[in-house]
């Protein structure tokens, strides 16, 4: 570029920057040029703009009145702002009012205000005192309808209070946590099934609150964890103490909370105390279980075989019944003491297990006799295949109580219906089966 195109270029960019880029002053904007743009900018806001004396005489009201409250704007100028107030916000209003008016407080207040139709809608009001040029003082006050939103508002809230009044009906506990573990709602239930008040444990986390008798944390680590994994709502039972240390059996139903990014926001738990069902259920087992060995005992046994001789019957098949003895077990008892004794029980109810199917029932009888349910005979000559795989399996050397032994048994059968068509009958055959069998010389059985 030439010496003398550069000069004419640095010119124009200066005249351009004289008069674009630093522009003279607006000598050109008259006072009636700044009056119309705000009367515009009035007329055609979307709030309504008012303007009140000090003795709360509106002065202006922008057009949109009529849009808001059905009023043209001459049916407002000139009445009084409380007039149209409802009368249970009237005080509130004049407070505010004066307030402003008196000390130069700004104005924010979301109060009713009559419609033509004589219907309330809901402006919400935010203004503030001036001064005229002339030196009058004025208030200001650009007012928004939010009927809608305070409609809104009002029905959430009317659902969160009748919400609220079934969670604390609730027989239930419904216990709440955040995403760090800290209560957040916590029901008059669960305040009666832990012992603590709510405002005991809001804002406190819940762990030490849910403790189990186990380990202290649990189950409430386990649930926060297994809460964080999944998005299912899911089951567990567990023991947990009271705020006075007693245990109470607990079925928590819980269900995680996540936020819109699938991140876990919280969790809700509802738990039922269940201590007299499991105290029922632990009741139930122990009076058909049997105390020593953990296996089924002689009334679930003669519970069992007296459903198979009915439902057997029914079907028109056959089944069978073993009465199994242990051959001298007295001498284990009299020589090595009855905690041995009870462990070589044990050992033999284990292997009897191994023998039959899985459909098939052992019981401890008592003593040293065990029973044994065959519930569908695969052959003729069935029980007896398994009477001897019974027998070779107990004579197999065994440990107990750090001891081997080596022990035999005796059994009887008997066969459903040749035998008997009754649970009575049955027993009494397999009874007198195995005696015969201890008579030809025990470690054998006998039908």
């Amino acid at each position: 570029m030439t010496a003398p195109r550069r000069r004419r270029m640095l010119s124009h960019l200066e005249h351009w920057g004289r008069t674009v880029v630093m522009p003279a002053k607006r000598e050109s904007r008259t006072k009636t040029d700044r009056e119309d743009r705000f009367r515009y900018l009035v007329e055609n806001a979307f709030d309504v703009i008012l303007e009140c004396a000090v003795s709360g005489r509106i002065l202006y009201v922008s057009p949109n009145i009529v849009d808001v409250l059905g009023y043209e704007p001459e049916q407002i100028v000139g009445t009084f702002l409380v007039d149209h107030l409802h009368p249970e916000d009237a005080d509130r209003g004049l407070e505010a009012f004066a307030m402003a008016v008196g000390d130069g407080d700004r104005i924010h207040e979301t109060l009713r205000y009559r419609n033509i139709h004589g219907a309330w809608r809901y402006l919400e009001g935010r203004g503030r005192p001036y001064r005229t040029p002339a030196g009058k003082l004025r208030v200001v006050i650009i007012g928004r309808d939010v009927t809608s939103d305070v409609h809104i508002e009002e029905s959430l809230r009317s659902v969160q209070q009748r919400l609220e009044l079934q969670l604390r009906r609730l027989p239930v506990a419904v216990i709440g946590w955040d995403a760090s573990g800290v209560v957040t709602e916590w029901n008059p239930a669960a305040e009666r099934m832990f012992g603590y008040a709510r405002a005991e444990v809001i804002g406190r986390v819940a762990g030490p609150l849910i403790e189990s008798v186990g380990t202290a944390g649990e189950p409430f680590v386990q649930l926060l964890d297994a809460a964080d994994d999944g998005t299912e709502p899911f089951r567990v039972i567990s023991t947990n103490r009271t705020k006075s240390g007693d245990p109470v059996v607990c079925e928590w139903n819980i269900v995680p909370m996540h936020d819109g990014h699938g991140a876990m926001s919280g969790v809700i738990a509802i738990a039922e105390s269940v201590s007299e069902r499991e105290r029922a259920r632990t009741l139930e087992e122990a009076a058909y279980k049997d105390p020593v060995t953990g296996m089924p005992n002689r009334r679930l046994f003669d519970d069992k075989l007296g459903s198979a001789a009915d439902s057997t019957r029914r079907r028109s098949d056959t089944f069978a019944v073993l009465y199994i003895d242990l051959d001298d077990f007295k001498r284990i008892n009299d020589t090595h003491g009855h905690h041995v004794g009870d462990a070589v029980l044990t050992a033999v109810g284990l292997r009897l297990r191994v023998c039959v199917r899985e459909t098939d029932v052992v019981a401890r009888l008592g003593g040293d006799e065990f029973g044994v349910i065959l519930t569908s005979l695969e052959g003729s000559e069935y029980a007896e295949e398994v009477a001897e795989r019974i027998l070779a399996t107990v004579r197999q050397p065994l440990v107990a109580a750090d001891r081997i032994f080596e022990v035999t048994a005796s059994i009887g059968i008997s066969k459903f219906p040749d035998d008997g068509a009754d649970a009575t009958a049955l027993q009494r055959k397999a009874d007198a089966a195995m005696y015969r069998a201890k008579q030809k010389g025990k470690f054998t059985f006998s039908l």
